[in-house]
């Protein structure tokens, strides 16, 4: 990630001025608590396990209300692993063929995919088992939820010839709602507020790249709800009613 932001600073011919920060405290993939500054990695391990009381003195005050609330909600937490009997299921529904039609699967993949898609329901054991040194674990993830949304690669090089569509405003501080009519007004790309504005529905099969890109955005939100703990939460289309965060 450093090196990206160095790329994009000597890319826009940047007059800022990187600064490397040592670490201190746990290393990078610490799974202990041991440290005021602790890895991100023990703090969602305590979170995933249901102890996010034990994470208060590792994270920023309003960073534990926001996680302790979603929590109480029934929103939190949530976890590639609760997608498991969804791609599973998903891959259960191609062949080999169809399966090599999907984003980014080649050289193969396809049949280690489908092979061990049979052999068991969870998901750990499933990546590791596809696992290789030519196909790690986290192209593996990316690979199975490009199956999961029916990304196929056509699907994947047409949006990313075309780019990006919008700008997607989530929040804004009150006082400063004005810069919304100014971001429409000079923003070079799509301002949206609200999707329901753009679509009614999702269309990941459109031919103009904007209501492409924002289904499968909205596509993903209405999966990720299915994860919440609750069912008040479970709702889909939340995209269209969820009203722009003005704090």
């Amino acid at each position: 990630l450093g090196i990206e932001y160095l790329k994009a600073l000597k890319a826009l011919n940047s007059n800022i001025t990187p600064v490397t920060i040592k670490r201190e405290g746990s290393q990078y993939h610490d799974a202990g608590l041991r440290h005021k500054f602790a890895s991100a990695t023990a703090i969602r391990k305590k979170i995933y396990s249901g102890r996010v009381e034990e994470t208060k003195d590792h994270l920023p005050d309003l960073a534990y209300d926001i996680i302790m609330d979603e929590f109480k909600k029934g929103k939190y937490p949530i976890n590639l692993d609760l997608l498991g009997k969804m791609i599973i299921s998903s891959i259960r529904r191609h062949n080999r063929n169809t399966l090599k039609k999907f984003a980014e699967i080649s050289n193969g993949l396809e049949n280690r995919i489908y092979n061990e898609a049979h052999q068991t329901a969870d998901l750990n054991e499933l990546i590791s088992n596809i696992k290789t040194k030519a196909f790690t674990w986290t192209r593996i993830q990316r690979n199975l939820l490009h199956i999961l949304f029916d990304i196929k690669e056509n699907d994947f090089i047409f949006l990313d010839q075309h780019g990006v569509q919008y700008i997607r405003i989530l929040g804004i501080r009150k006082e400063r709602t004005d810069l919304l009519a100014e971001l429409k007004e000079k923003a070079e790309l799509e301002i949206i507020l609200n999707p329901s504005e753009i679509l009614k529905e999702i269309d990941i099969d459109s031919n103009d790249p904007l209501i492409k890109s924002l289904s499968y955005d909205i596509l993903a939100g209405d999966i990720y709800s299915l994860l919440y703990r609750s069912p008040k939460y479970q709702k889909g289309h939340l995209d269209f009613t969820t009203p722009l965060i003005k704090y």
